[in-house]
């Protein structure tokens, strides 16, 4: 099960809570996030202020890299250069998929991914992620700004399981 979850940019941090919140009610147990926007730092701060164990997320972090290449990575968390690359990408969820045994994957954003990429590439990429991660093991969820729904969002529905809008969660 895909999942597509809109978040208003006026209520970005509550969205990602209510998203997270949702793949906890679907008892999924470990938690891969895999943030463009947000360092690792500020999410751990904003699990912490929500009484959010994270302990059972791991996160993977593609923004700080691009401020400190000094930076190691820690128990729960894994700093990556910020890539561009659809390949990169396409390893790392196959790795969050089957070495690191998450049972769920949220990607923050797909809204991140067309600053760099036009709606084509993007979604050539989650189609190519789909078939990487392991359906029986894996679920992939992600967002995007609903604020300014572009052509791709209408594109990924025909990939996904299902759609939400996160102020109706």
């Amino acid at each position: 099960m895909n999942s597509l979850f809109f978040v208003s940019s006026k209520r970005y941090t509550e969205g990602l809570l209510k998203v997270i919140s949702y793949a906890r009610r679907k008892s999924f147990k470990k938690l891969c996030f895999v943030s463009l926007n947000f360092p690792a730092s500020m999410l751990r701060k904003m699990f912490r202020q929500n009484n959010m164990n994270f302990r059972n997320f791991i996160i993977i972090d593609i923004v700080t890299k691009k401020i400190d290449q000094t930076v190691k990575d820690e128990e729960h968390c894994i700093y990556l250069n910020p890539t561009h690359d659809f390949a990169e990408l396409r390893n790392l969820f196959k790795d969050a998929g089957l070495s690191r045994k998450c049972d769920v994957i949220i990607v923050d954003s797909l809204s991140s991914m067309l600053v760099y990429h036009h709606d084509k590439e993007v979604f050539e990429a989650i189609q190519k992620i789909s078939s990487l991660v392991p359906e029986k093991t894996s679920k992939v969820m992600y967002t995007m700004l609903k604020d300014a729904v572009q052509p791709l969002s209408h594109h990924v529905q025909m990939l996904i399981d299902e759609a939400h809008d996160t102020d109706k969660l």
